[in-house]
């Protein structure tokens, strides 16, 4: 995430952050959140006899983390909204288009099929396009936000179609809703392969977690002294390794729907 935790502004940041994913983000959440997952800590880290004071460390990186955490799995539901968007409206402007002949009057009635932010930017591309912009130059916008090539032709192809028209670029639409079909069937797979993936990292830190508990429990029956130096130290290393661990599988869920290799016609 883009801002310091230490910084003055962190808390505008931090909530400029949220609010740009739709969530409505409060200090008071925030802290009640915190001093959860500090109770849920503490008790966990009882369990393997860690002192307080090699307790402080870890709750300083937790605080750091859960923010940034949280940060990603909102991104990921923000970017399925968009793609779904998205491909929602490719599909029934095509529909509209192939009904009326006109990109304008296709345009304006596929709002009713969007999220309210999309409706939004759908607003501006028509108020673009009654300015007298071209079609593209209108639509740069969701080029921006959703930069992907098949986005790029689908507007090519239907403001020559509407020029020009023919029988071939008809054909050139059907091409394009196979594309997107195809699109959103291989996205979706990917996407829940990330997922499975980040499932597949928490499940073994839990397994992990088990063994080290198992495994303390034994050097207890062995009378092995728990509160010494070296055992201390070793479990604060083994959870800061845990907890960047699942920093980085929540991280996996961050990326963008859209790969860069698909942003073909940037180039």
């Amino acid at each position: 995430m883009k801002y310091h935790i230490l910084s003055k502004h962190a808390y505008r940041m931090l909530k400029e952050q949220f609010s740009y994913l739709g969530y409505r983000y409060q200090i008071f959440q925030h802290i009640a959140l915190i001093l959860l997952v500090m109770a849920v800590v503490f008790c966990f880290f009882q369990l393997f006899s860690l002192r307080l004071v090699y307790q402080m460390p870890l709750y300083l990186i937790t605080v750091f983390l859960l923010p940034d955490m949280l940060f990603c799995i909102l991104a990921q539901r923000m970017e399925e909204q968009r793609f779904r968007d998205m491909t929602l409206f490719l599909q029934h402007l095509i529909a509209l288009f192939r009904q009326y002949q006109k990109v304008y009057q296709a345009m304006r009635e596929c709002g009713a099929y969007v999220s309210i932010d999309f409706q939004k930017r759908i607003a501006q591309c028509v108020a673009a396009l009654d300015r007298g912009c071209s079609l593209q130059d209108a639509c740069m916008l969701l080029y921006e936000d959703h930069p992907h090539f098949i986005i790029h032709h689908t507007f090519m192809c239907m403001e020559t179609l509407e020029a020009q028209g023919g029988d071939l670029k008809e054909q050139g639409l059907d091409l394009i809703l196979e594309d997107i079909d195809d699109w959103i069937e291989d996205t979706y797979a990917y996407k829940q392969e990330q997922l499975s993936s980040k499932n597949r990292i928490l499940i073994l830190c839990v397994m992990s977690a088990v063994i080290a508990f198992l495994a303390k429990n034994m050097l207890r029956q062995l009378e092995t002294e728990l509160v010494g130096e070296w055992y201390q130290y070793a479990m604060v290393f083994f959870f800061i390794c845990l907890l960047l661990t699942l920093w980085n599988a929540h991280r996996i869920l961050k990326k963008t729907w859209i790969d860069e290799k698909e942003c073909i016609w940037l180039k």
